[in-house]
């Protein structure tokens, strides 16, 4: 019965260098202090929202986006057919009057 033996190879970090350009490319791609504290834009400027209730559940719903589209985001089904507002299919009735889903806003 022999025993056996393992090799190990312990890898030595190593790092590679390209001096063809000097600091070109550090400098290039580095931040320029000059410039003082960095910003972060964000989404400045993003659409404004209104909290609506449909179906006693609050949704958050973009201003001008259609009922349809919030309702969808609700996950509320509403029926529809020719999504023109030619039909009638998607009436719902909103704050005690009937609108077409698919064209009020």
């Amino acid at each position: 019965f022999g025993m056996s033996t393992a090799l190990v190879h312990t890898a030595t970090p190593s790092s590679t260098q390209l001096h063809i350009f000097g600091n070109a490319l550090k400098n290039a791609f580095g931040n320029d202090e000059s410039l003082g504290e960095r910003e972060n834009a964000g989404l400045k400027g993003g659409p404004d929202y209104n909290e609506v209730t449909i179906n006693g559940k609050p949704v958050k719903a973009v201003v001008g986006q259609k009922v349809s589209q919030v309702a969808a985001s609700a996950r509320v089904k509403i029926t529809y057919s020719c999504k023109k507002g030619d039909c009638g299919t998607c009436e719902i009735n909103m704050n005690g009057r009937v609108v077409k889903a698919c064209q009020e806003k």
